[in-house]
Formats: C-alpha cells, sequence, structure tokens
C-alpha cells in the first residue's frame, strides 16, 4: 500500500514552525540507537518484533531548557519511512524527495528496493 500525501499550500502558522527548513529528507540505515519516532512518537524497535531496516532523517531545530535557560540547537530528528509519520510535522513532505547518501544507496538490494516503493520512496536512480 502506498501512502500519499495531500497537496499542502504555504500556511504561516504550519510552516513557520522552526523544524521546517530547506534540509533534505534523508534515508538512514537504522541504528539501535534511535528510540522514538518523531512523527508519531512510537518506539522503532519492538523488543519482540523485527527492527527497522531504515530510517528517514531530517536536520531541525529543537529547544529544550538547560541550566542557563532556553537554548535552540540543530539535530537529526528520524521518522519511520512512512509518510504519515513525516507529513504530521512536514505537510508539504512528498515521498519522492527522499534522497540517500551513497553509501546507503550501494547497499540497498532489489528488496529494499521495493520496501521502499510500497511508501512512494523510489531510489533505483542512485545505484548503478
Amino acid at each position: 500500500m502506498q501512502m500519499q500525501c495531500e497537496e499542502a499550500t504555504y500556511d504561516p502558522k504550519v510552516h513557520n514552525a522552526m523544524w521546517h527548513n530547506d534540509n533534505p529528507f534523508v534515508l538512514r540505515v537504522y541504528s539501535n540507537r534511535l528510540k522514538k519516532c518523531r512523527g508519531c512518537e512510537s518506539t522503532f524497535a519492538n523488543p519482540k518484533g523485527p527492527r527497522p531496516k531504515f530510517v528517514i532523517s531530517h536536520k531541525e531545530q529543537r529547544i529544550f531548557w538547560s541550566g542557563h535557560g532556553q537554548r535552540t540547537m540543530s539535530q537529526k530528528a528520524c521518522y519511520h519511512c512512512s509518510a504519515s509519520c513525516i507529513s504530521a510535522r512536514h505537510p508539504y513532505f512528498k515521498p519522492q524527495e527522499v534522497t540517500a547518501e551513497p553509501s546507503v544507496a550501494r547497499k540497498l538490494t532489489a528488496e529494499d528496493d521495493q520496501l521502499l516503493k510500497r511508501h512512494g520512496i523510489n531510489l533505483s536512480f542512485l545505484r548503478p
């Protein structure tokens, strides 16, 4: 089943949020360090179930409180490879615009390509 996103128009209340920017959405290999999807807030890996092979990351601003008051920092937010998780925070997200680093693209198998295509992500053009 392919995930579809509605075409979003510019809305200052939504698009001026601090995590909206021109940074690309990048396919990355899942790491055990990643705990929760920033979009749906559920855990990436169920202890009794299979672990995801990939996540989609996006560099975003984050506000946090420290002993010196409120601070802002840049960090990578990670999402499930699902448009519904990402579009919750980024209504303009288009799955066909996801990219990958060459090292990740080289490791993609035909099975991985099929899995990603079910979510609208087509990276076959990155492979030789």
